[in-house]
């Protein structure tokens, strides 16, 4: 009888710790993706990366939209990519053309937060122009791809414009729905930490998906000598003890590094060039800081002998690390996406092989 009832009792815990707390944190193996951020077309020397590591999604940056006093919202940046090409220039074009066409192209666009402040902004018709220049982009460039299941919105908006700019991502759901082409596609923006933790403050985003982005996190001013791109504290901070987001969620994590300049101790701007030539001007300070030895001129950015700068990068412990945090402390209802930004050659060869394709498996 003592045994029965002990047996009862078990699965009446058991039971009762389900409903209470059904499947909570079991990932499931994500989506391989990258973020595609550049304002040119090298993209046909990168594909080789995504072949490689069998990724089968590509976020492409296609325009940024800023604000003109006379025009109004108009793209800026755009991104000169095609992923057909019209002419052949070596024979494996036609294999590669065949993998990349395999691919889910998700079209993303950048909104300045500025944008979103404007007085009398017509959000309805700034997301009919965005949808319009999407599609139309998508059918110059890429020819002979499935039409878009996904668009994404990149912005980095506050407490202050989030009404205008929930407002303006309902209207633009509501027009792909009106889209033949694009009824059955999903919506997805961003969500930065911040609102992810404060979403009775920031509201929760009207979207499909979001993507949560797990980098950026200190502005170059206040991170002093932590890394601003990824500081496994301050993501602590944000996603320990957070609710768990209304929306389906997928996550973003770095894999680039930059170079922050301090003239007078002030910051002056930052870049994201790190060349060999550049590197033998700098003399070891306290790291991360070095010291610029020569006048030189970087990224478009003069650098002045004296001045102090900090060489940000991100390693693969410390992407380990993050996502350690996020399998125990972010609940995805389904299988999420998982993206590394970004596609690019020079910062991937930081990494080996062996330790992309375990960021891809350690997130579940």
């Amino acid at each position: 009888m003592k045994k029965i009832l002990l047996i009862l009792c078990f699965l009446c815990i058991v039971i009762i710790g389900f409903f209470l707390n059904p499947f909570k944190h079991e990932n499931k193996a994500p989506i391989k993706a990258f973020y595609y951020w550049k304002n040119y077309d090298d993209f046909w020397f990168e594909s080789d990366i995504l072949d490689t590591l069998q990724v089968r999604k590509l976020y492409v940056k296609y325009f940024e939209v800023d604000y003109d006093p006379d025009l109004g919202p108009i793209p800026v940046s755009k991104t000169d990519l095609s992923l057909s090409r019209t002419e052949w220039d070596y024979e494996n074009d036609r294999e590669i053309l065949s993998k990349n066409a395999k691919l889910n192209i998700v079209p993303t666009v950048f909104i300045l937060n500025s944008v979103f402040k404007e007085p009398g902004l017509n959000t309805r018709e700034m997301a009919k122009n965005i949808l319009h220049l999407v599609m139309k982009k998508y059918a110059e460039n890429m020819e002979g791809f499935s039409c878009p299941k996904e668009i994404q919105i990149d912005c980095d908006w506050t407490e202050s414009t989030k009404e205008v700019y929930h407002r303006f991502l309902r209207q633009l759901k509501e027009e792909m729905q009106k889209n033949k082409t694009l009824k059955d596609a999903k919506l997805s923006a961003t969500l930065r930490l911040y609102a992810y933790k404060f979403p009775d403050r920031m509201g929760v985003l009207p979207v499909d998906r979001a993507m949560l982005m797990c980098y950026n996190l200190l502005t170059p001013r206040e991170s002093g000598n932590r890394n601003s791109i990824l500081d496994i504290q301050e993501l602590k901070k944000y996603l320990e003890g957070a609710d768990d987001y209304p929306v389906a969620l997928d996550v973003a994590l770095p894999t680039y590094s930059n170079v922050q300049v301090f003239q007078n101790k002030q910051f002056k701007s930052l870049f994201y060039e790190e060349d060999s030539i550049f590197l033998s001007y700098l003399k070891p300070l306290k790291p991360p800081f070095y010291l610029i030895r020569k006048d030189t001129l970087v990224d478009e950015v003069y650098l002045r002998k004296g001045d102090h700068l900090k060489v940000e990068r991100v390693s693969a412990k410390q992407i380990r690390e993050a996502l350690d945090i996020i399998n125990r402390e972010v609940y995805f209802e389904d299988r999420p996406t998982m993206a590394l930004f970004h596609l690019d050659s020079d910062e991937l060869r930081k990494y080996t092989h062996e330790e992309l394709v375990g960021f891809y498996k350690r997130l579940r």
